[in-house]
């Protein structure tokens, strides 16, 4: 049961995100379906297999297998987690690149930490940070330059 409140919530979340989608800018001269499309896409697609999921869940046994909401919010996860919301609050005023770079390299390396137990030499690290800055300026000219959508400049932009 406690599953299926879990999917609910997220189905709920995902058709509030997908009516916020219609205030996204459409310039008048733009007959793609505008900034809007992809991730109403993506929102259909996420409640598609949600609806799956919630079939399946009613449809199997009971296994005597709890699920446990609480349990999803402890120990890395919850890193991964609060990580994730700063980066979601600090991208717009700090911009994309700085942001989006800092918190790829703190999850990696967290993440790679966590399941190896070894920290890093500086070497490892040089190429982590390397990688990871050819990645985030990459996406954010493929982003800017060909697919021409703007994403936060922050104090980058002025």
């Amino acid at each position: 049961m406690g599953e299926i409140v879990f999917l609910t919530i997220v189905a709920a979340t995902a058709g509030v995100m997908y009516w916020m989608t219609f205030d996204f800018r459409v310039s008048i001269l733009d007959k793609s379906g505008g900034p809007g499309l992809f991730p109403r896409i993506i929102v259909i697609l996420l409640l598609f297999f949600i609806v799956i999921q919630i079939i399946e869940t009613i449809r199997k046994k009971e296994t005597g297998k709890k699920f446990a909401f609480v349990e999803m919010f402890e120990g890395i996860r919850l890193v991964y987690i609060v990580a994730t919301m700063v980066y979601m609050l600090t991208i717009k005023w700090v911009g994309y690149v700085p942001v989006t770079f800092a918190y790829l390299v703190f999850c990696i390396t967290v993440l790679h930490r966590r399941e190896t137990g070894e920290r890093g030499g500086w070497k490892q690290i040089g190429v982590l940070a390397g990688v990871n800055a050819a990645l985030v300026v990459g996406v954010y000219l493929f982003f800017t330059r060909v697919v021409n959508i703007l994403l936060p400049a922050g104090i980058i932009g002025g």
